[in-house]
């Protein structure tokens, strides 16, 4: 009901605005009529003609206001555009730099576990040549650099001839 009433108050201040507005023609017909005996009661337009003018102005005056808008879309193109470029740069320099970051990681690693392993062949090296020295009864430490010389050289791939 609140509805109905409230478009009822429209509908009512639509016609009064239209009374006020037709008021000053009213009383100008009025007074251009009073010669004749004539009482004019009120005044209904059936057709209003407006001239060339006035629509040629509405008409620049809706395409310059799609114009505005076209400026403003391109504008707000660009500046997204520009946005969007910043934000990927920002995604490619984060994506560099955990490539990056991976790699001296895995460099790391890399490094870390031939130095384990080299150290461990080393270990057994070291340790199958004192057991080995020691079951053939050898002491001395020049003696034992000797031997572990000789497998050195028998570990070596190439075939290197020692003159000597």
């Amino acid at each position: 009901m609140l509805c109905f009433q409230s478009l009822q108050h429209y509908h009512m201040r639509y016609l009064w605005q239209l009374i006020f507005r037709f008021h000053p023609i009213t009383r100008s017909c009025r007074a251009q009529l009073n010669d004749f005996y004539v009482n004019v009661v009120g005044i209904q337009l059936r057709q209003i003609e407006f001239p060339f003018e006035f629509y040629r102005n509405k008409l620049n005056a809706a395409v310059q206001d799609e114009r505005n808008s076209e400026e403003n879309y391109r504008k707000e193109g660009n500046i997204t555009g520009g946005e969007n470029l910043k934000e990927v740069k920002f995604v490619q320099n984060d994506a560099s730099l955990l490539e990056k970051n991976a790699q001296s990681q895995a460099a790391l690693i890399l490094a870390n576990a031939t130095h384990a392993s080299t150290r461990v062949y080393e270990d057994f090296r070291i340790e199958a040549i004192q057991r080995f020295c020691s079951q053939l009864g050898i002491n001395e430490t020049t003696q034992i650099l000797s031997v572990d010389m000789y497998f050195k050289l028998l570990d070596q791939k190439e075939n290197n001839v020692i003159v000597g």
